[in-house]
């Protein structure tokens, strides 16, 4: 995936010293509230290394989200084909540091992602996944055109409560 630049946010690939502000981010129990809980640094290597590799594999992977003019990381946002109800799907996700919460930054970040998915990158449908109490999540996949289509108990999230939302390359408003 390349590299996208919003009017606030630059979203690129990951490069090596993205692992230590990464930990930080990950590890943070405030960020991570609606994970099963904070990760550890081998969980962040092994996101890293996993983005990278499904960027070259097949165009979609998460990038590093940074604020434009200081490029300090703030999260990572992107697509990755994940298996959602035992078929290979073109998973929305992000993760946004605590402190840069309410400002917009997701939307902007995957509203920049999906308009790359579905121009470029040829995707025809693409999902995203939360958990029942993920408000803002679920705020910001509706604000982009997302629609919920059902609901499942997560096997991955102590069996939480689980949303699915999709939207199609035929409703996407790029923008």
């Amino acid at each position: 995936m390349p590299t996208l630049i919003t009017n606030r946010l630059r979203l690129r690939p990951f490069i090596p010293s993205d692992s230590v502000p990464l930990k930080r981010i990950i590890a943070d129990p405030t960020t991570m509230r609606c994970w099963p809980a904070p990760g550890d640094g081998e969980l962040v290597d092994a996101w890293i290394a996993r983005s990278t590799l499904a960027c070259s594999q097949s165009g979609h992977g998460h990038l590093a989200v940074t604020l434009r003019g200081d490029e300090r990381v703030i999260g990572d946002c992107g697509i990755l084909i994940e298996p959602l109800d035992g078929v290979a799907q073109a998973v929305l996700g992000w993760t946004i540091q605590a402190p840069h919460w309410e400002r917009g930054y997701a939307l902007e970040a995957a509203a920049a992602v999906l308009d790359a998915a579905f121009g470029a990158g040829g995707l025809e449908r693409i999902h995203a996944v939360f958990s029942w109490d993920h408000a803002a999540g679920q705020k910001v996949a509706e604000r982009l055109g997302m629609t919920r289509i059902y609901e499942f108990a997560d096997h991955a999230n102590n069996q939480e409560r689980t949303y699915v939302y999709m939207i199609a390359r035929a409703s996407h408003r790029p923008g």
